[in-house]
């Protein structure tokens, strides 16, 4: 029992970790600092439940006390899903806010949750380690297997949620499983050791009667209300509609709009409308062309897919998405249902450097906001995307800015302009997008600006789009470059953040 103890320590503290990384995702997302701060408070814990158990080991050689101690660990674990809402509420409004110190404490609160129970946990291993050691001769071989035990037991944790219990059953399911497991251990060694008050302990396993309480979508909807919310082995997902009838896909911490649905079709007024003006920026003179292929790499839930539809009838277009949950989604409530677009369920970078395709229009529009993949946006994602495009082909990007911050959209169109014979962009007017268009042949300005004026009166879809006044810009060379070795796509956007938070 005491191997067996050892195991599922193993296991339940590597499944809480990942179980973390999803409680935390739809309200912080889950970029690289966020698993930075949530990896290393988890070995904190683990060191300090280490040196604990070490000490309590030699103090109190006795199992009974250690399987108290896991008992106790899966009671906080239970409680963690039930806790954890109102401190992920209060996330959600300093987040909104864009009030730093909030921001940071609610951060901290919600990973601090997970503090006693990990700490509980570390004090395992070195616990049943001292429990069996008999003699000097052979402890190493006492440690090894303790050790091989719980490592094995966190190798089926990281698996386990993240390929089956959290994609099947979410994440408030995982968490109640890994302290119900863990309690069910602890209860049968005491049991196994005649306590005569183990069946008591199964008391500590009332959080779990919670489960069972209606708990309402993960998080609140911020528009209409929610008719779909759910996880993938990718993020949380969240469908909201308003009383129009109109529908909006928000992902992860939901602080962008990844797609929407009006009933009524026309244009959206927003970023969605753009891929259809690429015609302009293809052609030193617009008569009436448009795309023969286009490949749409971050679908979601297809609306520039079918806005390209609306404008230019059925163009075969190729939707990649990485999530096939995801393109469930589009199909059931965004009506993805267009013959001309075939749906790809895949990595873009990998779809994009298996095929031999080339298209008339690419569009980037793969952000997990406010982040965007590093690997599509750098100097050989961009190659890439040349190759891949016709003589007369555009390659459109989606990129994030702040009003008075273009750190972002300055180091992808540095990096575009390495690749490309010129860049334009163009601002979307009421939001904090800009499209970055790169032709795969030299348009003079003044020609594109001609297009534009042609393309908007000449396809009735687009009457009527919004356009900046300033209209396009042509990007002058400048760094920086980012590549696969370097692309702190991170680095920047979180000081770009910081900035907006402090107001300055």
């Amino acid at each position: 029992m005491l191997l067996a103890l050892a195991f599922t320590g193993g296991l339940a503290s590597l499944g809480l970790e990942i179980a973390a990384s999803r409680l935390l995702a739809p309200f912080f997302g889950s970029s690289t600092p966020i698993w930075g701060a949530l990896i290393g408070l988890i070995l904190l814990y683990l060191t300090v439940g280490y040196y604990v158990g070490g000490w309590a080991a030699d103090r109190w050689p006795d199992p009974r006390r250690l399987y108290l101690v896991t008992a106790l660990s899966a009671f906080f674990a239970l409680l963690v899903p039930s806790v954890s809402r109102p401190v992920l509420l209060f996330s959600r409004g300093a987040l909104l806010s864009f009030q730093a110190a909030p921001f940071a404490g609610a951060l901290l609160g919600v990973i601090l949750l997970f503090a006693p129970c990990v700490v509980l946990l570390g004090m395992v291993s070195p616990w049943v380690i001292r429990l069996r050691v008999r003699d000097v001769a052979g402890s190493g071989r006492a440690a090894g297997s303790v050790y091989a035990l719980s490592t094995a037991g966190s190798i089926l944790g990281a698996f386990l949620p993240a390929f089956w219990w959290i994609p099947s059953y979410g994440t408030r399911a995982t968490i109640y499983g890994l302290g119900g497991l863990l309690l069910g251990v602890s209860v049968v060694g005491l049991t196994a050791l005649r306590v005569r008050a183990a069946a008591a302990f199964l008391l500590l396993g009332l959080p779990l009667g919670l489960a069972w309480l209606p708990y309402g979508p993960v998080r609140p909807a911020e528009f209409g209300r929610v008719i779909y919310d759910g996880e993938s082995e990718y993020g949380y997902i969240q469908v909201a509609q308003a009383d129009s009838g109109e529908r909006r896909l928000y992902l992860n911490e939901g602080e962008a709009i990844h797609s929407v649905y009006l009933p009524r079709g026309g244009l959206t007024g927003a970023y969605w409308d753009y891929p259809a003006l690429a015609p302009a920026f293809a052609y030193p003179r617009f008569v009436d062309q448009k795309p023969a292929s286009a490949l749409v790499i971050g679908l979601a839930g297809g609306t520039v897919a079918r806005q390209l539809t609306d404008a230019y009838g059925p163009v075969p277009i190729d939707g990649v998405e990485i999530d096939p949950r995801l393109i469930q989604v589009a199909r059931t409530y965004f009506h993805m249902t267009e013959p001309n677009v075939h749906a790809v369920a895949e990595d873009g970078r990998y779809f994009l450097e298996t095929s031999d395709r080339k298209y008339d229009l690419i569009v980037v529009d793969a952000y997990r906001q406010p982040y965007i993949p590093f690997q599509l946006a750098t100097r050989e994602f961009f190659e890439s995307c040349r190759r891949h495009l016709t003589s007369h082909g555009v390659l459109m990007v989606n990129v994030a800015r702040f009003p008075d911050d273009r750190r972002l959209l300055d180091a992808v169109t540095g990096t575009l302009d390495a690749v490309f014979v010129e860049v334009y962009s163009l601002d979307v007017p009421g939001y904090l997008n800009t499209e970055v268009f790169a032709p795969n042949q030299t348009i003079p300005s003044a020609a594109v600006r001609t297009n534009l004026e042609a393309v908007t009166a000449g396809v009735p879809a687009l009457a009527g789009i919004q356009l900046d006044p300033a209209g396009p810009r042509l990007v002058e060379p400048h760094y920086p470059i980012w590549t696969d070795d370097l692309a702190p796509v991170e680095h920047i956007v979180d000081a770009m953040l910081l900035r907006a938070a402090g107001g300055r």
